[in-house]
């Protein structure tokens, strides 16, 4: 790694040169940001084939689109889904959610069942995506859960529910 110090203006700046991966996207993959499940994301997107995602991480993750559809929240992620998917050249979507998220009991903290919620809204953001983003396809639904010490990554069959 080449290091080098310059000066802009009257302040030091040490430059350092990274490698730089030139090759296109091929995707975009949608996470929640929680710091528990979202290494193991990373890691099951790179060795499941979707490594060459960009990640989109935001509290709610994968369902985060199914919130109505006049949210200020939603319509933003809308706009910035939009713009990847032009300027990235890409048709390929892949969500994920997880159990026991804290977006999800803070937004719905009235709702009986928001783990059953988090499935049923990863299941609508795949059909909204259809719907919304024409020529777009859903690669993949996951429901991440802790098990033990690790996380286990559950494949979601939006007709049949969930299935590991």
């Amino acid at each position: 790694m080449k290091e080098e110090m310059v000066r802009k203006g009257k302040v030091e700046v040490l430059r350092r040169l990274y490698p730089a991966d030139l090759e296109s996207a091929e995707g975009i993959a949608v996470f929640c940001c929680d710091l528990v499940f979202s290494q193991a994301h990373r890691q099951f997107l790179r060795k499941n084939g979707f490594g060459r995602f960009v990640s989109i991480s935001i509290p709610g993750g994968g369902g985060f689109l199914a919130q109505p559809s006049d949210s200020p929240e939603r319509r933003t992620l809308e706009e910035y889904l939009q713009l990847l998917l032009e300027e990235l050249k890409v048709d390929r979507m892949v969500l994920i959610s997880h159990s026991g998220c804290r977006w999800y009991r803070h937004t719905y903290p009235d709702e009986a069942d928001y783990e059953a919620k988090i499935l049923v809204d990863l299941c609508a953001m795949a059909q909204r995506l259809k719907k919304d983003f024409q020529g777009v396809k859903t690669e993949g639904l996951f429901y991440a859960e802790r098990q033990g010490g690790k996380i286990r990554m559950n494949k979601i069959n939006s007709d049949r529910g969930v299935s590991k």
